[in-house]
């Protein structure tokens, strides 16, 4: 072969490489190797761990033993929208050093994008106390499906944390999570004491929250005796501002929170109590 038609065919080989299109791509990242940042801007989707960053639009994460739980965790940054494949995981995060003895989420997200995370396999996500199992930081979506339809995900929140949406928020002070949209596989998700299946941790409300396909289970952690009364109590004082006294918070917990449990239910109750805004008897 001549230096001619060699120059000729590396160039048609370069043109083809331009032209051809571009395939996504998608690496598996195991937890065992480290915590896991996933940053989705305008301009790609990358992956971090263990001080390296690459870019990767469509991860695949999961654990090399599934059948032992890691301390890592994982956390997607979505600026723009963000796809992460979440395949045979099991994460632990609790007994850390935060409030309460909290561990960060086991998977969290952030930014102002929205989030579509991907179920395969069997996945176990448990988080420390204050924390939400699957934690919606994001200020768009989060969907949570299934590709296969067979994908697993058990999402257990921490004291305070629901399974999947928010964690405690009385030290943000931001009390409302929502747009979460759950589209397939098998989901359970269970929300620690005070805290929601799928919504609102404590001190949290939840909104906006669609299941349109899969099998779902949300329960939460039940709680009653005097601790119930003091939630009642706290919740009055920081959605309406008022306060109120024991023996009220008892009469609500009989007559409107100890309700059965059905999706039509409506109950309300008045009561008396002392404005915070103004002092005065309400």
């Amino acid at each position: 072969m001549n230096i001619r038609k060699l120059l000729t065919r590396l160039v048609s080989l370069a043109l083809i490489a331009v032209f051809l299109p571009t395939v996504a791509m998608a690496d598996t990242w195991y937890l065992e190797d480290g915590s896991i940042t996933v940053s989705a801007t305008d301009s790609g989707q990358s992956v971090s761990q263990g001080g390296v960053t690459k870019e990767d639009s469509a991860p695949v994460i999961r654990n090399r033993d599934s059948s032992a739980s890691t301390t890592n965790n994982v956390t997607i940054r979505a600026d723009a929208g963000a796809t992460v494949t979440l395949e045979d995981t099991n994460i632990d995060t609790t007994g850390g050093a935060g409030p309460k003895g909290a561990g960060d989420a086991a998977v969290r997200t952030e930014g102002g994008g929205n989030v579509n995370l991907n179920v395969e396999l069997d996945n176990t996500l448990q988080s420390g106390n204050t924390r939400a199992g699957v934690e919606k930081g994001n200020g768009g979506n989060l969907t949570i499906g299934s590709e296969s339809g067979s994908g697993q995900l058990v999402a257990v929140g921490g004291d305070g944390g629901a399974g999947i949406g928010s964690e405690d928020r009385l030290a943000s002070g931001d009390y409302n999570v929502g747009n979460i949209t759950i589209t397939g596989g098998e989901v359970k998700a269970t929300g620690g004491e005070y805290g929601a299946g799928i919504g609102g941790g404590d001190h949290g409300n939840g909104s906006d929250i669609t299941i349109t396909g899969g099998k779902v289970k949300a329960t939460s952690v039940r709680v009653a005796g005097n601790h119930y009364d003091e939630e009642i109590l706290k919740h009055v004082r920081n959605k309406y501002s008022i306060a109120i006294g024991q023996r009220t918070a008892e009469e609500l917990k009989k007559h409107v929170a100890c309700c059965p449990q059905k999706t039509d239910f409506h109950e309300s109750m008045e009561i008396k109590g002392r404005s915070l805004l103004t002092g005065l008897p309400v």
